[in-house]
């Protein structure tokens, strides 16, 4: 048994992640510890640091698979047409593209390209959480995202 040094509860060896430089060869907090740690400062340290991801293409902020997908002119006029944010929530985060004909990467998987509807009317820029409860619904029928549906 060890004693956390930032909880003070005492936990099982196998309570705390490995540690070849400590003297007992685990670290003094146990998991659940460096785990809420991590989750609450992980991101700041990100931001403060300036950390940006190498795979977004920082002028119009869509990955290269994206743009692969997509084309780099359709992605430019997507984001000038309908603005950077979510046209569910208006979140401004994590965002991708939603296919309202519901046939986007299914399509692009069985390399069936040519089917794949790329007009602009039927595209439209949402934030993933949205993305997800939009097919969620259609999945599942779950009605607790049910407004989410046009």
């Amino acid at each position: 048994m060890k004693t956390c040094r930032r909880c003070h509860k005492e936990k099982d060896y196998s309570d705390f992640f490995k540690d070849k430089k400590a003297s007992d060869e685990l670290r003094s907090w146990c998991k659940e510890c460096w785990m809420e740690y991590s989750k609450k400062y992980a991101k700041a340290w990100r931001i403060r640091r300036g950390y940006k991801p190498k795979h977004i293409r920082e002028d119009i902020g869509f990955s290269k698979s994206s743009i692969g997908r997509y084309g780099y002119k359709l992605l430019k006029t997507i984001k000038e047409t309908m603005g950077w944010k979510c046209s569910r929530c208006g979140s401004e985060n994590d965002l991708t593209i939603h296919h309202k004909d519901h046939n986007g990467i299914n399509l692009y998987k069985q390399k069936r390209y040519k089917e794949v509807n790329n007009n602009i009317e039927n595209l439209e820029i949402i934030c993933r959480s949205c993305h997800g409860a939009i097919h969620t619904v259609e999945s599942r029928k779950n009605r607790k995202f049910e407004y989410l549906i046009n």
